[in-house]
């Protein structure tokens, strides 16, 4: 799927484990469940010395980088220090990607940044909008990305 140094690891996270099965199993579903895109995707531990993203050159707070027919996207996402529950969804319209960020429960009197890491795919070849979305922020930015 991509060459990032380490054979197997297709989510990027510097080894090859189980989520890198569960990518391996998604794509085999997608394949055979009418080409649908999937996510997956991991959310690291909260660290309250993490510095904040800040936006990119392109006022972008998040990266979304196409290997194939698959986007690797990446985000800090700040968040309540102590949520009950954190995940990403993933809507697929046409050529319109949007991911939303949530977070439920566990409100304390402190902000964290949350690294997210996701692979978006597998998409057919063309140019697509991803927008991202966090519950408490709303929008958060978007991007065109072109699958070839």
């Amino acid at each position: 799927m991509c060459d990032n140094g380490q054979p197997g690891d297709l989510n990027r996270d510097g080894t090859v484990n189980l989520a890198d099965v569960v990518l391996t199993a998604l794509d085999w579903l997608n394949l055979r469940l009418a080409g649908k895109a999937g996510i997956s995707y991991q959310i690291e531990d909260c660290d309250l010395g993490a510095k904040a993203a800040w936006p990119d050159k392109d006022g972008l707070r998040f990266s979304a980088t196409v290997d194939g027919n698959y986007i690797f996207f990446e985000d800090m996402m700040e968040a309540n220090c102590c949520p009950d529950e954190m995940w990403l969804d993933m809507e697929v319209t046409d050529n319109q990607i949007t991911i939303y960020e949530h977070e439920e429960g566990g409100l304390c009197d402190c902000m964290c940044n949350w690294p997210i890491t996701a692979t978006l795919g597998p998409f057919e070849p063309g140019t697509y909008t991803l927008e991202v979305y966090e519950d408490w922020g709303g929008f958060i930015g978007s991007t065109i990305v072109t699958i070839e």
